[in-house]
């Protein structure tokens, strides 16, 4: 494996690395892409070795895939494809409607699917700040709207 000082040169061994754990992860060429903030033709040509070379900028977030940093978030991602169920579009960034996106959280692995989802989105959002500030504005308004309730009693009602 390539160290902190690789140079980016997509070699065969580092092509049958990234085929290695694509294929580990059963994840989709778009759904590493969205992970590494890359397209998922690029995921696709690097591995086929069409592009000799990654940016500067990729070469970190390759190894720190590599190293399976990315590992939940390509598996909440649902692979990058449309998630309604886990209100997700295509670009991991656009939360659906409530109704489908409650789907399955009354079971511990849906709550699990949708609190990866809110990571993944707040992870993703951080390259955007006023993107980042509304959702985590959202996010906390909701929590405390829920907390308030809670504390209110079972005579009050959610939304």
């Amino acid at each position: 494996m390539v160290g902190a000082e690789w140079d980016g040169v997509i070699t065969p061994e580092m092509r049958i690395a990234l085929r290695a754990k694509r294929d580990e992860l059963d994840a989709s060429f778009k759904g590493v892409g969205f992970a590494l903030g890359v397209d998922g033709s690029t995921v696709s040509k690097w591995e086929e070795g069409t592009i000799p070379k990654c940016s500067f900028r990729s070469r970190k977030r390759i190894l720190r895939y590599l190293h399976g940093e990315y590992d939940a978030e390509i598996a909440c991602s649902g692979k990058n494809k449309a998630n309604p169920a886990a209100g997700i579009d295509g670009n991991g960034l656009t939360v659906g409607d409530g109704d489908k996106s409650q789907a399955g959280a009354t079971t511990d692995a849906g709550l699990q699917r949708i609190l990866g989802d809110v990571a993944l989105l707040y992870g993703r959002t951080k390259e955007k700040p006023d993107l980042h500030a509304a959702f985590v504005r959202r996010i906390t308004g909701l929590t405390r709207e829920m907390l308030g309730h809670l504390a209110a009693g079972p005579e009050a009602k959610a939304r």
